[in-house]
């Protein structure tokens, strides 16, 4: 396993990964380099010699703004990886809480739920936004070392 700051090179198998894993999600893939060079960061994970994850952060807001697996790759921990990875970035940036979206009634809802995250006031209706637990900062719930070190 292997997780590492994507380039302008992955966004063709990033593109891949949306279009296989979206389940009528609207990502504007045409923003991705801009997330990738200024706005925020993006991370890819490597399985097998082939990105078969990435996540996508908003250094501005403290956000996850994409999170997607491979669907054949699903179920083996690579989500909760990355989502480790983002959050762990972010809070070295120095966020406090850190925020996503999700569409409604998406398997992705449980996954993010499963993990600490709370549903908050939806700004849109085919949205939640979700909240990692401001009682429980991120740093406080794991140790100081991580197993992925940004890169």
């Amino acid at each position: 396993m292997l997780i590492r700051t994507a380039l302008t090179d992955d966004l063709p198998a990033m593109d891949k990964i949306f279009r296989q894993s979206a389940q009528g999600d609207q990502l504007a893939l045409h923003k991705l380099p801009h997330y990738i060079a200024a706005r925020g960061r993006s991370f890819v994970q490597i399985q097998a010699d082939q990105i078969v994850g990435f996540i996508v952060l908003s250094q501005i807001e403290h956000s996850i703004v994409a999170l997607y697996v491979l669907p054949q790759w699903q179920g083996r921990g690579i989500g909760t990886t990355l989502l480790e990875h983002g959050m762990h970035y972010l809070a070295q940036l120095g966020a406090k809480t850190i925020t996503l979206r999700c569409h409604q009634h998406r398997s992705a809802t449980a996954f993010y739920r499963q993990r600490g995250w709370s549903q908050g006031i939806s700004q849109n209706r085919q949205h939640w936004q979700y909240r990692l637990a401001d009682s429980v900062p991120y740093g406080a719930r794991r140790s100081t070392s991580h197993p992925c070190a940004v890169r």
